[in-house]
């Protein structure tokens, strides 16, 4: 079989796995969501985000297991399909190599990569935009932060590689000290994570979900950093004066009835307060060791699969070709 047609078969093994990721991340969204909600939000946000790009990386990942060790795995999963010799089994025919199979694998590989590579430079780009104008509207305070000039209640972290921090004047005016210390290390804490780039890459590589299946996924990624953060600030100011403070910037947005701001950056107040408040001052988590183990045994699983599928996939893709080509 010519490295053409092994091409396309291995495009269409990809696409195959990856569909069937996304159909079954569908079906099992509500019990997989209730499972990532008993771990620790660090390892919770890692986890979704591994989920959401799942598709997307078990169909690049099955591919090149197709491509490259479906001729040379350790294990034959096809007794009858040669792979060495072909004295003691029944090999395939010769697949023919066309132009047209070369030209749909490698169009199919081009159309995707460059969908997903100027979705992710959209975002990129729109973000540091954001950033930049955020910044020369805003001045610059001693303590590092950026000060809104204006009346309402903002608080959200905005840059990339060096994000900054920015807290409306409107805000600050009705904060007491620590509260407003409380919202700025929160937000700090979104810039030492990198939260911006993990919601711009999961937005772009979070493709082959089901019509709401991502939307879903995305938001619980959301909700784990904020409650992320939450947890951080905790550690400094306590559990009770971080609730008491997500409550107090909540009450002044509900009575200025202004909607969350259309930034791609994270928000104070970007997703539920009930939520983030019960996380406080009720945390009901497994420990950190136990999500890690947890999340390793699900890649690796996950990378098994795709390696253990290879050689199914192209014995039986290759045998559709044949059988359409006869």
């Amino acid at each position: 079989m010519t490295a053409l047609a092994d091409l396309w078969i291995a495009v269409l093994a990809g696409l195959t796995v990856g569909a069937f990721t996304g159909l079954g991340l569908a079906l099992l969204r509500r019990p997989l969501i209730a499972a990532a909600r008993r771990l620790a939000p660090n390892m919770r946000a890692l986890g979704l985000f591994g989920v959401i790009v799942a598709p997307f990386a078990m169909a690049v990942i099955t591919a090149g297991f197709t491509a490259t060790l479906a001729h040379a795995l350790f294990i034959d999963v096809i007794g009858d399909h040669c792979h060495v010799t072909t004295a003691t089994c029944t090999a395939h025919a010769p697949t023919p190599s066309s132009g047209f199979l070369f030209a749909a694998g490698a169009g199919l590989i081009t159309v995707a990569a460059l969908w997903i590579g100027l979705s992710l430079i959209d975002s990129l780009t729109r973000a540091s935009e954001q950033a930049r104008l955020l910044r020369a509207a805003s001045v610059r305070q001693e303590e590092g932060d950026y000060l809104l000039p204006t009346d309402k209640v903002v608080a959200l972290t905005g840059g990339l590689f060096r994000p900054d921090t920015f807290i409306s004047r409107g805000l600050r005016r009705h904060l007491t000290a620590l509260q407003f210390d409380v919202v700025r290390l929160h937000e700090a804490a979104h810039g030492r994570r990198g939260d911006t780039i993990v919601r711009i890459l999961a937005g772009a590589l979070g493709v082959g979900h089901w019509p709401g299946t991502g939307r879903a996924y995305f938001e619980e990624l959301v909700l784990a950093q904020e409650q992320a953060c939450d947890q951080t600030t905790a550690h400094r100011f306590g559990a009770l004066e971080t609730a008491e403070t997500l409550l107090a910037v909540e009450k002044l947005q509900r009575k200025q009835g202004q909607a969350v701001t259309g930034c791609a950056c994270p928000a104070f107040l970007s997703t539920a307060i009930e939520a983030r408040t019960r996380a406080l001052l009720a945390p009901r988590f497994i420990p950190d060791y136990a999500g890690a183990m947890l999340l390793i045994a699900g890649l690796m699983t996950a990378v098994a699969f795709a390696m253990m599928s290879a050689e199914p996939l192209h014995h039986e893709i290759k045998s559709l070709i044949l059988l359409l080509q006869s």
